[in-house]
Protein backbone atom coordinates (compact mmCIF):
# COMPACT_ATOMS: atom_id res chain seq x y z
CA UNK A 1 0.00 0.00 0.00
CA UNK A 2 1.51 3.31 -1.10
CA UNK A 3 2.23 5.78 1.70
CA UNK A 4 1.84 9.51 1.03
CA UNK A 5 2.68 12.58 3.16
CA UNK A 6 0.91 15.84 2.32
CA UNK A 7 2.61 18.90 3.82
CA UNK A 8 0.62 22.13 4.08
CA UNK A 9 -2.43 19.91 4.42
CA UNK A 10 -4.68 22.59 5.94
CA UNK A 11 -4.08 25.04 3.06
CA UNK A 12 -6.20 25.37 -0.06
CA UNK A 13 -4.02 23.17 -2.24
CA UNK A 14 -3.32 20.69 0.55
CA UNK A 15 -7.02 20.20 1.25
CA UNK A 16 -7.72 19.72 -2.44
CA UNK A 17 -4.98 17.07 -2.60
CA UNK A 18 -6.46 15.26 0.43
CA UNK A 19 -9.93 15.24 -1.15
CA UNK A 20 -8.57 13.70 -4.35
CA UNK A 21 -6.47 11.10 -2.51
CA UNK A 22 -9.48 9.94 -0.51
CA UNK A 23 -10.71 6.58 -1.73
CA UNK A 24 -7.66 5.81 -3.90
CA UNK A 25 -6.41 3.05 -1.60
CA UNK A 26 -3.29 4.84 -0.38
CA UNK A 27 -2.15 5.53 3.17
CA UNK A 28 -2.30 9.31 3.66
CA UNK A 29 -0.61 11.35 6.39
CA UNK A 30 -1.26 15.08 6.83
CA UNK A 31 1.88 17.11 7.56
CA UNK A 32 0.89 20.10 9.72
CA UNK A 33 2.38 22.45 12.31
CA UNK A 34 -0.44 22.11 14.85
CA UNK A 35 -1.97 18.63 14.93
CA UNK A 36 -4.76 19.52 17.35
CA UNK A 37 -6.02 22.40 15.21
CA UNK A 38 -5.62 20.37 12.04
CA UNK A 39 -7.80 17.57 13.39
CA UNK A 40 -10.65 20.06 13.71
CA UNK A 41 -10.32 21.45 10.19
CA UNK A 42 -9.38 18.40 8.08
CA UNK A 43 -10.16 15.46 10.36
CA UNK A 44 -12.89 14.38 7.98
CA UNK A 45 -10.38 13.96 5.16
CA UNK A 46 -7.51 12.19 6.92
CA UNK A 47 -6.92 10.35 10.19
CA UNK A 48 -3.11 10.20 10.38
CA UNK A 49 -1.13 13.32 11.25
CA UNK A 50 2.58 14.17 11.43
CA UNK A 51 4.09 17.37 12.79
CA UNK A 52 5.90 19.14 9.95
CA UNK A 53 7.19 22.65 10.70
CA UNK A 54 9.80 23.87 8.22
CA UNK A 55 10.35 26.98 10.33
CA UNK A 56 11.89 24.80 13.06
CA UNK A 57 14.58 23.61 10.64
CA UNK A 58 14.09 20.02 11.78
CA UNK A 59 14.22 16.72 9.90
CA UNK A 60 11.13 14.57 9.61
CA UNK A 61 10.72 11.71 12.07
CA UNK A 62 10.40 8.23 10.50
CA UNK A 63 10.42 9.81 7.03
CA UNK A 64 11.60 6.60 5.39
CA UNK A 65 8.08 5.19 5.55
CA UNK A 66 6.75 7.56 2.86
CA UNK A 67 6.76 6.58 -0.81
CA UNK A 68 5.86 10.08 -1.93
CA UNK A 69 5.64 13.54 -0.38
CA UNK A 70 3.68 16.60 -1.43
CA UNK A 71 5.90 19.56 -0.58
CA UNK A 72 4.34 22.97 -0.09
CA UNK A 73 6.48 26.03 0.58
CA UNK A 74 5.19 28.32 3.39
CA UNK A 75 5.30 31.87 1.93
CA UNK A 76 7.23 33.35 4.86
CA UNK A 77 10.25 31.05 4.51
CA UNK A 78 12.70 32.43 1.96
CA UNK A 79 15.96 30.70 2.94
CA UNK A 80 15.48 27.41 1.11
CA UNK A 81 18.63 25.64 2.24
CA UNK A 82 18.17 26.51 5.91
CA UNK A 83 14.50 25.60 6.21
CA UNK A 84 14.08 22.78 3.71
CA UNK A 85 17.51 21.16 3.68
CA UNK A 86 17.05 19.11 6.91
CA UNK A 87 13.63 17.90 5.78
CA UNK A 88 14.85 16.79 2.34
CA UNK A 89 17.91 15.05 3.79
CA UNK A 90 15.65 13.06 6.13
CA UNK A 91 13.75 11.48 3.24
CA UNK A 92 14.54 8.07 1.81
CA UNK A 93 16.52 8.31 -1.49
CA UNK A 94 13.54 6.64 -3.18
CA UNK A 95 10.89 9.10 -1.95
CA UNK A 96 9.12 10.80 -4.84
CA UNK A 97 8.85 14.53 -4.01
CA UNK A 98 5.95 16.36 -5.65
CA UNK A 99 6.78 20.04 -5.12
CA UNK A 100 4.28 22.84 -5.68
CA UNK A 101 6.49 25.31 -7.52
CA UNK A 102 5.44 28.13 -9.85
CA UNK A 103 5.47 28.75 -13.59
CA UNK A 104 8.78 30.33 -14.58
CA UNK A 105 10.85 28.71 -11.81
CA UNK A 106 12.94 26.93 -14.45
CA UNK A 107 14.25 30.21 -15.88
CA UNK A 108 13.92 32.70 -12.99
CA UNK A 109 16.51 31.55 -10.47
CA UNK A 110 15.74 34.40 -8.03
CA UNK A 111 12.38 32.84 -7.15
CA UNK A 112 12.31 31.01 -3.78
CA UNK A 113 10.61 28.10 -5.56
CA UNK A 114 13.56 27.79 -7.94
CA UNK A 115 15.94 27.52 -5.00
CA UNK A 116 13.90 24.70 -3.47
CA UNK A 117 13.80 22.92 -6.83
CA UNK A 118 17.59 23.11 -6.90
CA UNK A 119 17.83 21.60 -3.41
CA UNK A 120 15.60 18.69 -4.42
CA UNK A 121 17.76 18.01 -7.47
CA UNK A 122 20.95 18.24 -5.39
CA UNK A 123 19.48 15.72 -2.93
CA UNK A 124 19.08 13.28 -5.81
CA UNK A 125 15.42 12.68 -5.00
CA UNK A 126 12.99 11.53 -7.69
CA UNK A 127 10.62 14.43 -8.19
CA UNK A 128 7.80 16.11 -10.03
CA UNK A 129 7.86 19.91 -10.03
CA UNK A 130 4.33 21.23 -10.46
CA UNK A 131 4.64 24.68 -12.00
CA UNK A 132 1.15 26.21 -12.13
CA UNK A 133 0.25 29.59 -13.52
CA UNK A 134 -1.87 32.20 -11.64
CA UNK A 135 -4.39 30.77 -9.15
CA UNK A 136 -8.06 31.54 -9.82
CA UNK A 137 -8.55 31.28 -6.05
CA UNK A 138 -6.51 34.47 -5.59
CA UNK A 139 -9.83 36.21 -6.32
CA UNK A 140 -11.37 34.71 -3.19
CA UNK A 141 -8.29 34.79 -0.95
CA UNK A 142 -5.38 37.16 -1.65
CA UNK A 143 -7.53 39.79 -3.41
CA UNK A 144 -10.64 39.30 -1.31
CA UNK A 145 -9.84 42.00 1.28
CA UNK A 146 -9.74 44.85 -1.23
CA UNK A 147 -12.87 43.56 -2.98
CA UNK A 148 -14.66 43.59 0.36
CA UNK A 149 -13.35 46.95 1.60
CA UNK A 150 -13.44 49.02 -1.57
CA UNK A 151 -15.18 46.79 -4.15
CA UNK A 152 -12.13 46.78 -6.38
CA UNK A 153 -8.98 45.01 -7.47
CA UNK A 154 -6.17 47.49 -6.88
CA UNK A 155 -2.93 46.32 -8.49
CA UNK A 156 -0.28 47.95 -10.74
CA UNK A 157 -0.78 45.34 -13.47
CA UNK A 158 -1.95 47.60 -16.27
CA UNK A 159 -3.25 45.53 -19.17
CA UNK A 160 -1.18 42.50 -18.23
CA UNK A 161 -2.92 39.23 -19.07
CA UNK A 162 -2.70 36.34 -16.60
CA UNK A 163 -3.10 32.63 -17.18
CA UNK A 164 -5.70 31.53 -14.62
CA UNK A 165 -5.75 27.95 -13.31
CA UNK A 166 -8.00 26.40 -10.63
CA UNK A 167 -6.55 24.78 -7.53
CA UNK A 168 -8.66 21.66 -8.12
CA UNK A 169 -6.90 21.20 -11.47
CA UNK A 170 -3.48 21.60 -9.86
CA UNK A 171 -4.46 19.08 -7.18
CA UNK A 172 -5.63 16.56 -9.79
CA UNK A 173 -2.24 16.53 -11.48
CA UNK A 174 -0.44 16.54 -8.12
CA UNK A 175 -2.46 13.56 -6.96
CA UNK A 176 -1.59 11.57 -10.08
CA UNK A 177 2.10 12.24 -9.39
CA UNK A 178 1.77 11.25 -5.72
CA UNK A 179 0.18 7.88 -6.53
CA UNK A 180 2.67 7.11 -9.29
CA UNK A 181 0.44 7.63 -12.32
CA UNK A 182 2.97 10.10 -13.70
CA UNK A 183 6.65 10.48 -12.84
CA UNK A 184 7.53 13.33 -15.19
CA UNK A 185 10.08 15.63 -13.54
CA UNK A 186 8.37 18.88 -14.58
CA UNK A 187 4.72 19.64 -15.33
CA UNK A 188 3.75 23.22 -16.18
CA UNK A 189 0.04 23.57 -15.48
CA UNK A 190 -1.66 26.37 -17.39
CA UNK A 191 -5.03 27.14 -18.88
CA UNK A 192 -5.64 27.49 -22.60
CA UNK A 193 -6.39 31.26 -22.59
CA UNK A 194 -5.30 34.37 -20.71
CA UNK A 195 -7.38 37.15 -19.13
CA UNK A 196 -6.52 40.58 -17.74
CA UNK A 197 -8.07 41.91 -14.53
CA UNK A 198 -10.40 44.22 -16.46
CA UNK A 199 -11.91 41.24 -18.24
CA UNK A 200 -12.09 39.22 -15.01
CA UNK A 201 -13.97 42.01 -13.23
CA UNK A 202 -16.39 42.33 -16.15
CA UNK A 203 -17.02 38.58 -16.01
CA UNK A 204 -17.73 38.64 -12.27
CA UNK A 205 -20.05 41.66 -12.58
CA UNK A 206 -21.93 40.16 -15.52
CA UNK A 207 -22.38 36.69 -14.07
CA UNK A 208 -22.92 37.61 -10.41
CA UNK A 209 -24.62 41.02 -10.60
CA UNK A 210 -21.85 42.74 -8.64
CA UNK A 211 -20.38 46.20 -9.18
CA UNK A 212 -16.64 45.72 -8.74
CA UNK A 213 -13.99 47.69 -10.62
CA UNK A 214 -10.32 47.34 -11.52
CA UNK A 215 -7.81 50.12 -10.79
CA UNK A 216 -4.18 49.97 -11.89
CA UNK A 217 -2.31 52.60 -9.83
CA UNK A 218 1.15 54.00 -10.38
CA UNK A 219 3.79 51.88 -8.63
CA UNK A 220 4.56 54.50 -5.96
CA UNK A 221 0.86 54.99 -5.21
CA UNK A 222 0.34 51.26 -4.83
CA UNK A 223 3.30 50.79 -2.48
CA UNK A 224 2.24 53.82 -0.42
CA UNK A 225 -1.31 52.49 -0.12
CA UNK A 226 -0.16 49.07 1.04
CA UNK A 227 2.26 50.56 3.58
CA UNK A 228 -0.54 52.77 4.94
CA UNK A 229 -2.56 49.61 5.60
CA UNK A 230 0.33 48.10 7.53
CA UNK A 231 1.25 45.55 4.87
CA UNK A 232 4.73 44.13 5.44
CA UNK A 233 7.37 45.17 2.85
CA UNK A 234 8.21 41.52 2.10
CA UNK A 235 4.61 40.81 1.17
CA UNK A 236 4.45 43.94 -1.00
CA UNK A 237 7.55 42.71 -2.84
CA UNK A 238 5.88 39.35 -3.52
CA UNK A 239 2.79 41.12 -4.89
CA UNK A 240 4.99 43.22 -7.18
CA UNK A 241 6.84 40.11 -8.41
CA UNK A 242 3.47 38.60 -9.31
CA UNK A 243 1.54 41.61 -10.58
CA UNK A 244 4.01 44.28 -11.75
CA UNK A 245 7.32 42.78 -12.85
CA UNK A 246 5.70 40.50 -15.47
CA UNK A 247 4.71 43.63 -17.42
CA UNK A 248 8.37 43.93 -18.47
CA UNK A 249 9.15 40.36 -19.52
CA UNK A 250 8.01 37.98 -22.20
CA UNK A 251 4.84 35.97 -21.46
CA UNK A 252 5.61 32.60 -19.91
CA UNK A 253 3.41 30.85 -22.44
CA UNK A 254 0.74 28.19 -22.52
CA UNK A 255 1.31 24.45 -22.19
CA UNK A 256 -0.98 21.46 -22.65
CA UNK A 257 0.46 19.34 -19.84
CA UNK A 258 -2.83 19.39 -17.96
CA UNK A 259 -4.92 18.06 -20.86
CA UNK A 260 -2.27 15.46 -21.66
CA UNK A 261 -2.15 14.12 -18.10
CA UNK A 262 -5.87 14.28 -17.25
CA UNK A 263 -7.52 13.82 -20.65
CA UNK A 264 -9.78 16.86 -20.22
CA UNK A 265 -9.59 20.64 -20.56
CA UNK A 266 -8.90 22.74 -17.45
CA UNK A 267 -11.66 24.59 -15.59
CA UNK A 268 -12.41 27.93 -17.28
CA UNK A 269 -12.68 31.28 -15.50
CA UNK A 270 -16.40 31.59 -16.26
CA UNK A 271 -17.04 28.22 -14.65
CA UNK A 272 -15.00 29.25 -11.61
CA UNK A 273 -16.81 32.59 -11.25
CA UNK A 274 -20.20 30.91 -11.57
CA UNK A 275 -19.26 28.41 -8.86
CA UNK A 276 -18.22 31.26 -6.52
CA UNK A 277 -20.93 33.80 -7.32
CA UNK A 278 -22.48 33.65 -3.87
CA UNK A 279 -19.14 34.52 -2.29
CA UNK A 280 -18.64 37.48 -4.66
CA UNK A 281 -22.20 38.69 -4.02
CA UNK A 282 -21.57 38.69 -0.26
CA UNK A 283 -18.71 41.17 -0.83
CA UNK A 284 -20.67 43.76 -2.83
Amino acid sequence: KRSVLVSGATGNVGKAILKQLKGLGVSVTAGVRDIQRARKSIGGLVSDFERVDFGQEQPLDRSERFDSVFLMRPPALADARRYFGPFLRSLSPHTHVVFLSVQGAGTQSYLPHAKIEKLIVEAGLPHTFLRPSYFMENLTTTLRGELERNHRIFLPSGNLAFNWIAIDDIAEVGTKALVGETEEPVLTITNTVEHGFEEIIETINRQCGTNFRYESPHLIRYVGYELSKGTKPGYILIMLLLHYLPRFRKPLGITHDFERITGRPPIGIREFVNKNCLEFQELK
